[in-house]
């Protein structure tokens, strides 16, 4: 039988920040949280990009981008609504 692994780390910090963005070549604003024994994820507002302790990540799915733009700015929002920071 095999084993399951369930993340249950919760965002210790979550903030939006402007950085340099390796993929736009530009400095962007990212929406950036960090969880405890997975570090930081960061993710790209204009192009989608997310990285994750500084390695991107890509999932192989249509409109990827777009969705990992809309999904940041949604728990950007209801993070910061309950005031984690």
């Amino acid at each position: 039988m095999g084993l399951s692994h369930i993340k249950l780390a919760k965002p210790d910090i979550v903030e939006l920040k402007r950085q340099d963005c390796p993929t736009c070549g530009k400095s962007r604003f990212f929406v950036s949280w960090h969880e405890a024994w997975y570090g930081w994820y960061d993710t790209c507002l204009k192009c989608g990009e997310r990285f994750c302790c500084g390695q991107m990540e890509r999932p192989f799915a249509p409109r990827w981008r777009q969705h990992n733009i809309e999904n940041a700015k949604r728990f950007y929002r209801r993070h910061r609504r309950k005031g984690n920071n």
